[in-house]
């Protein structure tokens, strides 16, 4: 079985430009699929551009590569337009001296029109998305940045969902595949956006405002055209071309952080070679592909760590709990968690279960008197009843967390900001590896001398319980409350819910896989109502995805995250309660269907996760099964 990516289930998919060498992008997006890469924004220049706009339209693996291998790229070069008000008088002599694509350069700025290119991306569009019309940005499933050059303003010209939603894409998309010379520049003006920028990772460099939490990027690299050098106008002009593409990107690569390559061989093909690239050679591309980037995948610790700049300083919890689910994602023998009350234990339930599940010594530190009065002995309760250690002290020796202290190669620390106000400029800083092993020991030591080093028993089980059960508890919901409500536990299709958010939470993502195998070793179906009982007999009550069928429609209330890791991981159904009769409107307008879903790791709540968002409307499912905080993500 292939290794699942760890640290890029969330990211930025970068595609640099590189002509006709494209298609090896094609088998590089088909291994990614597979090892879980997930991509929340992808930005693409050139060739580049043309596989980004596709994936961003919605196209899986399957259809690309069906688009790739029945695409015939000799019929993407139409002949040059006259273009107005450029002239070549005086220089007609050159036609009797060199090849006829030459004196078209000479004659028309261009060897060839991109015309049929336009055609071409419009009608794959349209087909991936199944409209009639033209396609436009905001029509695209994932946000998507395409990058041209501006001969006019001398600099790169960027196409956004964000920021341009009523251009056509396959427009932009042209514009950023004009290769200089190849092609005649659109209205005078637009070139390939590799001239100036061909691996373009710098657009989101603001990583602190992004939604994604790494950057991977697929370059190309073909063998030297010859070492001789041009031998004549033609091949000199097909180098310069070439060359333009090519050459800036270990440049762009020394101004960019935390991006992470996955270099394609391409060999002898160029990205120029438009009639005389083969089938075979297409073939050859995807493959090439495909075997990078599953030898990046099986290496991706080792990779990371070559190429990686650290991020050391989170600024918000949103990004500082999902480093704890990263470093979760290895096994896991100690956990010290030094806080000031219990809150953060039910936005880390799944990565508990993941400590659960590995047999880790989790020691709790909390300040005296400071939980909140009703859900923390609540909290404390679980805690204690899945074998913590529980330490009440009057100072906490700092407030954080460490895993596994003791481990050279896999020792980590995150130290939280003494203040907790919402304006702080860092929320937490992080320590990790050899060169700061020294400083997690110190910080481990400083705990556990409050600790009295004892390991008890830890346990969590699933136990299946009865439908009725679990409605009883669904009818204390206010929305849920009157005789016309019915349930039913169903085994839903993924493909036929509707999201009524855009957006889950990265660090929510990534620790939902730890549900799913709490209910395999368990042998228990996922996720039929079940109780996850704890050492003292006590119970907590997990639920399915809860969903409201409204007419002929199914809108998920809870669990978002749940279908989303179904959907992406080809879990074609999962138990879910349907909620039939319900009269209060939803509580967000948004319609989503499972392909629009996209990970987030910017903190989002309320407004910015849901489309005229109404809290008056909220179903407080979570707190009515547990009667007490939520516990099921």
């Amino acid at each position: 079985m292939k290794k699942k990516t760890v640290n890029f289930q969330n990211c930025l998919g970068v595609f640099q430009g590189g002509g006709c060498r494209g298609a090896a992008f094609v088998g590089a997006y088909t291994e990614a699929h597979k090892r879980g890469v997930s991509f929340s924004e992808i930005v693409g220049t050139s060739a580049g551009a043309i596989v980004a706009a596709f994936i961003a339209a919605g196209a899986g693996p399957e259809k690309l590569a069906e688009i790739i291998k029945r695409l015939e790229f000799t019929k993407l070069l139409a002949m040059p337009v006259k273009i107005d008000g450029f002239t070549h008088t005086g220089l007609s002599f050159l036609a009797r001296g060199i090849s006829a694509e030459a004196y078209r350069v000479v004659k028309s700025a261009g060897a060839y029109n991109s015309s049929e290119l336009l055609e071409w991306i419009d009608k794959e569009l349209r087909l991936i998305l199944d409209r009639s019309d033209k396609v436009q940005f905001k029509h695209l499933i994932i946000p998507l940045t395409v990058v041209a050059t501006d001969l006019k303003s001398r600099t790169f010209k960027l196409y956004s969902s964000l920021e341009d939603p009523e251009e056509f894409v396959a427009d932009a998309v042209r514009n950023s595949c004009n290769l200089p010379i190849f092609f005649q520049p659109i209205d005078k003006r637009y070139v390939d956006g590799g001239v100036l920028s061909n691996l373009p990772s710098f657009v989101f460099k603001n990583q602190q405002e992004s939604t994604y939490e790494k950057v991977l990027a697929f370059t190309l690299a073909s063998d030297p055209i010859t070492d001789r050098g041009f031998t004549d106008i033609k091949s000199y002009l097909e180098l310069l071309a070439t060359t333009s593409i090519d050459g800036g990107v270990d440049i762009q690569l020394a101004l960019q952080k935390n991006v992470h390559m996955i270099v394609i061989p391409t060999g002898k093909i160029q990205a120029t070679d438009f009639k005389t690239i083969t089938a075979e050679d297409i073939v050859s591309l995807i493959e090439s592909g495909e075997k990078v980037t599953a030898d990046f995948f099986d290496e991706e610790i080792a990779n990371i760590k070559s190429q990686n700049v650290r991020p050391d300083v989170y600024i918000d919890p949103f990004k500082t709990n999902n480093d704890i689910a990263l470093a979760s994602f290895h096994k896991v023998n100690e956990v010290i968690v030094s806080e000031y009350d219990t809150e953060w234990c039910w936005e880390l339930f799944p990565t508990i279960v993941k400590w659960l599940i590995d047999g880790a010594k989790i020691t709790v530190l909390f300040k005296q008197n400071n939980d909140h009065p009703s859900h923390g002995p609540n909290r404390k309760s679980f805690l204690k009843n899945i074998g913590c250690e529980l330490i009440e002290v009057d100072e906490l020796p700092m407030r954080g967390i460490i895993i596994n202290g003791l481990e050279l190669s896999r020792a980590s620390a995150l130290v939280y900001n003494e203040e907790r106000s919402p304006d702080l400029t860092y929320h937490s800083k992080a320590y990790y590896g050899e060169e700061d092993f020294k400083v997690i020991n110190l910080l481990r030591e400083a705990c556990l001398i409050k600790s009295i080093g004892s390991h008890r028993q830890i346990g969590i089980t699933a136990i299946p319980i009865s439908d009725e059960v679990l409605f009883d508890k669904l009818r204390t919901v206010r929305q849920y409350s009157g005789a016309e409500i019915k349930f039913e536990v169903v085994n839903i299709d993924v493909e036929q819910v509707i999201f009524i958010t855009r957006y889950v939470r990265g660090f929510k993502y990534r620790q939902i896989e730890n549900l799913f195998h709490l209910f395999k070793i368990n042998n228990v179906d996922p996720f039929v109502p079940a109780k996850l009982v704890l050492l003292d007999g006590n119970f907590s009550i997990i639920a399915p995805p809860i969903i409201e069928q409204i007419g002929n429609k199914f809108f998920v209330i809870e669990g978002n995250t749940r279908l989303t890791y179904a959907k992406k991981n080809n879990i074609k159904t999962l138990k879910a309660v349907i909620v039939h009769g319900v009269i209060e409107p939803l509580p967000s307008s948004g319609q989503y269907n499972a392909k629009q879903i996209l990970i987030t790791d910017k903190e989002t709540k309320g407004a910015q996760r849901y489309d005229n968002w109404n809290y008056t409307r909220f179903r407080k499912i979570e707190s009515a099964i547990r009667n007490s905080d939520q516990l099921n993500p």
